[in-house]
């Protein structure tokens, strides 16, 4: 058992960088009762800050976390507690999913281990997958007569379409990161060792392109369910009237000098690789 200095499930806050929300329990982060508790408390928290980028992770190298807790779910079957308890669990946990998918951040998933079940959703509630090779993905949930209900089927099916996810769903088996990859479940495949310093490099970028949490509010509301054409204007001066007078000469300045002084980005001077 973890003591009080060791939670399940934490946020990490590092000198630089941005913070994480860190997977730190026993048996591959299985879902207990505890666990859900802890990750709740943690989104909870992530959910009050104003951050641009939160890292999602596990201390556990080989799972990000591997769905139910088995030896919980015996233990309620003896007790002939297992269908409200395990309702009960899964309410708890979709809360909590659907909190940190709400949260404005964009959260980047990075697995160097086993991502089924549970831990399929949780990536699913991200922006940016990170995964190391050779992990094992899937929703085995079938097997037990039940289907992932934390809220990610939306999510799986905008990430690899409809026809696959009813497979992936209905048929229980698991993929390798590698085909995760090639249908569009996950976004970068990477050796383990790599998979954290590139959702750092990641987070880098993101910061150092200059958006604020306002335009990242923003870009949400576009991305679902989108604004008004009415909203434009008011959402233009919420953006522009965050900064001062200096800092947005300063800005329109500095883009026109990375675009090589020209008045407008063009075929031969837009920024990006060559």
């Amino acid at each position: 058992m973890q003591s009080e200095q060791q939670p399940l499930v934490r946020v990490d806050r590092p000198a630089a960088g941005p913070p994480s929300l860190v997977l730190d329990a026993p048996h591959g982060n299985a879902l207990s009762p505890e666990l859900v508790s802890a990750f709740a408390s943690a989104v909870d928290e992530l959910a009050q800050g104003d951050d641009l980028v939160v890292l999602v992770e596990s201390a556990n190298p080989r799972a990000f976390m591997v769905g139910g807790d088995l030896d919980v779910f015996t233990r309620w079957v003896d007790d002939g507690e297992l269908v409200e308890e395990w309702a009960a669990l899964a309410g708890r946990a979709g809360a909590a999913l659907q909190t940190l998918r709400g949260i404005q951040a964009v959260k980047v998933a990075v697995a160097t281990g086993a991502a089924v079940g549970g831990g399929l959703e949780l990536l699913l509630m991200c922006d940016h997958r990170i995964v190391a090779e050779g992990v094992a993905l899937g929703f085995p949930e079938i097997r037990m007569g039940v289907y992932p209900a934390g809220g990610s089927v939306p999510s799986l099916v905008a990430a690899v379409g409809r026809s696959r996810a009813l497979r992936m769903l209905l048929g229980g088996e698991l993929m390798s990161s590698e085909r995760a990859l090639e249908c569009g479940l996950v976004d970068e495949v990477l050796p383990a060792e790599q998979v954290r310093s590139r959702a750092l490099e990641l987070a880098a970028e993101l910061s150092a392109a200059g958006a604020s949490t306002a335009v990242l509010r923003a870009i949400r509301r576009e991305l679902s369910p989108g604004i008004s054409v009415k909203e434009i204007p008011d959402v233009m001066r919420e953006l522009l009237g965050g900064m001062s007078g200096t800092e947005l000469a300063d800005r329109v300045h500095a883009q026109r000098t990375k675009l090589g002084g020209t008045r407008t980005p063009g075929p031969d001077n837009l920024p990006g690789d060559r």
